[in-house]
């Protein structure tokens, strides 16, 4: 594209120039007259206005196209770099708590335009989900949380999950390192305001974001 353009700007240039020495060259009329040949020199040409105009408007669709899309990508990569901050945040909080609170997490909405950092609580018992249980689903699925940080963006994000909501949480076992339950494998879609860049950011079971172009299962 961009190459095309470069070989229609060069040859507008060559016009240009060609009828530029054109008009120098004018010869003088019958009389002789200097006067006669500057009135024949001074000013543009009908051809030579609509060549300026035409690399004008050349200019101008160039900047205005590499700037919509440059900007938008600048939008996105902020963004993303913002949900993958959240993300190590959460799973910091989790193993600086340990002891004081279950876990934090993080919770997102379908077609949203922001994450929320969670505090996991504890259940009726008291008791915290350690991720050491058999049954890891049923115990993940009744856990309650908090809103305790939202983080707003302009990209979006889609779950693709049937309950329109995506919530994973980094617990901490005894160890004292933040993990999530063996079974959960979140993944979620960010794309840019004006659709120019998307991506994919999946959790491993160490709490840590990957980011690729894949999509999600």
């Amino acid at each position: 594209m961009y190459n095309k353009t470069a070989r229609q700007l060069f040859k507008l240039a060559l016009a240009w120039d060609t009828f530029k020495n054109r008009r120098k060259t004018i010869p003088l009329n019958e009389t002789g007259s200097k006067t006669d040949t500057l009135k024949q020199s001074l000013g543009f040409t009908l051809v030579e206005m609509m060549i300026v105009v035409g690399l004008i408007a050349a200019f101008t669709a160039m900047g205005l196209g590499t700037g919509k899309d440059t900007n938008d990508r600048v939008v996105f990569f902020r963004d993303q770099a913002k949900v993958v901050q959240a993300i190590y945040q959460a799973r910091e909080f989790a193993m600086a708590t340990k002891g004081s609170y279950c876990g934090y997490g993080i919770q997102i909405q379908n077609t949203t335009t922001s994450v929320s950092i969670v505090r996991v609580l504890r259940d009726t018992n008291n008791v915290c989900y350690t991720g050491t249980d058999a049954s890891p689903n049923v115990l993940f699925s009744q856990i309650d949380t908090i809103p305790e940080k939202i983080i707003s963006l302009d990209t979006q994000i889609f779950v693709p999950s049937q309950s329109g909501q995506l919530t994973f949480l980094f617990m901490a076992p005894f160890n004292g390192q933040a993990v999530l339950p063996s079974s959960a494998s979140p993944c979620f879609i960010l794309t840019s305001p004006k659709g120019f860049a998307s991506s994919t950011i999946r959790i491993n079971n160490l709490g840590q974001p990957q980011v690729s172009a894949t999509p999600c299962d």
